[in-house]
């Protein structure tokens, strides 16, 4: 039945009996019986001409003066069959003396005060079910009272994502032990009413084979390690009740290997697996099974210990490049056979080059621009970096070279930061702040901050990760 506009016109204690003249039939009766008990049914009411609540208040007490029917004479009628005739209203009859049969139908037997829900029993009586006071409202819930607004949380949509991931992940680490005929549908299972890709799963599966030489179970899925990717990704969710968009199901992809990556060494092909895992959603799912979570209070994404405290007084950091930079992704194809190495800046978040390498020497990817400040620096202000990720094989030579434009009258200057990375004068240690360069000369204004990813590499997996780099006025 289409919706209806709730009442406005009734002064909310007026009532009147009114005669009805109705075929003598026991299912014309479950019919008129249905009739009344959807007026307790909230998906009756538009929601945009009144409160639901209050009509469906009106409703029950409408119910509760007009069952059991009764004849023009004033003498009730017997009850009338549960059956297709009641059905298709949504209502039920029944006889609540004899507590035979439901009193009323499953919508209009519920109600909520004081944050605790109650039930009718078969006899019409409230019965407390629970306290809702943790619980978060049904969508479905025919209480449901469109005029008070939702609450959303950028968490809660993290938190969806990031428990299909793991089970999706669960059942990818399963296939090491299956044969290869059922690899994709025993990963399809573990996601139903989900479209994951074909391809995706047995890239997954793939690298699910590479990590398990290196990494017991234990590391892949531990606890800490997870709650950290949940908040590493959180940063890409608002709090709102929209989609998040195909940017940001692609720079999920990238956020949730951070946690495995910060320990050094190969983890980063752990994160590559996680990253893999995610793929094999496509944006569509992505989408989806966040906004089933927006409403979810109960995430945590609080990380206080995720980013290491600064080594001087916050008041004295004047510029966060994270924080100021746009998001740029970039791809350097090089060598024979032909490898790509990655460089990419997101907002808020890191500065990151990755990607495999041959045994060409010296090679280099340039990130000819990560921020554009547009601030006034003075002599003696510093550059600091915190890495959170430095990965490379015992042989090569991996540094994250980086530069400032200064722009003063007369012309602009370039400032060289120190190479930082391996065999240099500043070491790559994740989680640790260094400080990288100190300013000269007159006051200028700091107009551009590049940089480029350069390596002495044969054939090893790189990974450099940047989640801090901020400039300091001592």
């Amino acid at each position: 039945m289409p919706q209806i506009p709730i009442p406005q016109d009734w002064d909310g204690v007026s009532w009147r009996c009114i005669q009805v003249e109705w075929p003598d039939s026991v299912q014309y009766q479950a019919i008129l019986h249905g009739l009344l008990s959807y007026l307790m049914r909230g998906r009756l009411y538009d929601g945009t001409s009144g409160s639901i609540l209050d009509a469906l208040a009106v409703g029950d007490e409408i119910w509760s003066r007009n069952t059991p029917l009764t004849s023009c004479t004033g003498v009730p009628l017997p009850p009338v069959p549960i059956g297709p005739f009641a059905g298709s209203f949504g209502g039920v009859g029944g006889d609540c003396e004899d507590c035979e049969m439901p009193c009323i139908n499953i919508a209009a037997g519920l109600k909520i005060e004081n944050g605790k829900l109650y039930a009718k029993n078969d006899c019409c009586e409230w019965i407390e079910i629970g306290d809702l006071a943790e619980q978060a409202a049904p969508v479905d819930d025919p209480f449901y009272d469109p005029i008070t607004p939702a609450t959303y949380y950028g968490c809660g949509k993290a938190k969806a994502v990031l428990d299909l991931v793991y089970e999706i992940g669960a059942a990818v680490w399963d296939c090491l032990a299956l044969s290869p005929a059922l690899w994709v549908g025993h990963v399809k299972a573990a996601a139903p009413g989900y479209h994951l890709g074909t391809v995706p799963i047995i890239g997954a599966i793939q690298q699910a084979f590479t990590v398990a030489i290196l990494y017991g179970e234990d590391v892949v899925f531990g606890a800490n390690n997870r709650q950290k990717a949940l908040c590493s990704i959180a940063g890409l969710f608002d709090d709102d009740g929209a989609k998040p968009t195909a940017d940001d199901y692609l720079a999920a992809k990238t956020a949730i290997d951070i946690p495995w990556a910060t320990a050094g060494g190969l983890r980063g092909a752990i994160g590559n697996f996680w990253a893999r895992v995610l793929d094999t959603l496509g944006t569509t799912d992505f989408q989806n099974v966040a906004i089933l979570g927006a409403t979810d209070s109960t995430a945590n994404c609080d990380c206080p210990d995720q980013i290491p405290t600064l080594p001087f007084p916050i008041d004295e950091m004047f510029y966060d490049v994270i924080e100021g930079m746009e998001s740029v992704s970039l791809s350097c194809p090089f060598g024979a056979p032909e490898k790509v190495f990655n460089a990419e800046s997101v907002k808020g978040n890191r500065i990151r080059g990755y990607g495999e390498t041959t045994t060409n020497p010296n090679q280099l990817c340039d990130f000819d621009l990560i921020d554009e400040p547009g601030i006034a620096v003075l002599a003696g202000d510093e550059l600091w970096a915190l890495p959170s990720v430095y990965s490379k094989g015992a042989t090569t030579s991996f540094n994250l070279h980086l530069g400032l434009t200064q722009h003063r009258v007369g012309g602009d200057t370039e400032a060289g930061a120190d190479p930082f990375g391996d065999d240099t004068e500043v070491e790559a240690v994740p989680g640790t702040w260094s400080k990288l360069l100190t300013l000269t000369g007159d006051p200028a204004t700091l107009t551009r901050i590049y940089g480029s990813f350069h390596w002495y590499a044969d054939g090893e997996n790189l990974d450099m990760k940047l989640t801090g780099l901020v400039v300091r006025r001592p």
